[in-house]
């Protein structure tokens, strides 16, 4: 099996192409432990509980039109919702080339960090708002199928 080594995602937020700003993602679906442990057991029993999602950015800032912070900060003010997609590499969508799609809302955003001489970057949380979570797609037509299934719920 070979190995992937990330190096041209595309990373859209709210359809806006942020990938050139972006040097750091991650995407993230942890499960709660639920302790299903009874008397007389020498051992822990855990199931899965409910599931969460984010999806999270290493992000240079950049003030100008349609780039980060016009992208970022109406939406953290607004608290608006809207789709972001992560795709592991640039080309057409497949099995091998998934793209993940969710629908969710900024719940983290500094739009200045940094010290003096270095570049300003901030690290947004983009959180899970529909029960869908993140989805798995293997082509452009289920891009599209998820995406409007998202819209949907807002």
């Amino acid at each position: 099996m070979a190995k992937f080594v990330l190096k041209k995602p595309v990373i859209t937020i709210d359809g806006t192409d942020l990938t050139k700003r972006i040097s750091q993602l991650g995407i993230d679906m942890p499960d709660d432990e639920v302790d299903m442990t009874t008397f007389g057991s020498d051992f822990k029993q855990t199931e899965m509980g409910l599931r969460d999602a984010s999806m999270t950015f290493n992000v240079f800032q950049d003030f100008a039109a349609a780039s980060v912070d016009a992208v970022l900060w109406p939406l953290k003010k607004n608290s608006k919702k809207f789709i972001v997609k992560v795709q592991g590499e640039a080309g057409e969508v497949s099995a091998t080339n998934p793209c993940y799609v969710m629908g969710g809302k900024l719940f983290n955003y500094n739009p200045l960090s940094g010290s003096v001489g270095e570049a300003s970057t901030t690290e947004p949380t983009i959180k899970n708002i529909t029960d869908l979570g993140i989805e798995r797609c293997t082509s452009a037509a289920e891009v599209t199928e998820k995406e409007n299934a998202i819209k949907a719920l807002f």
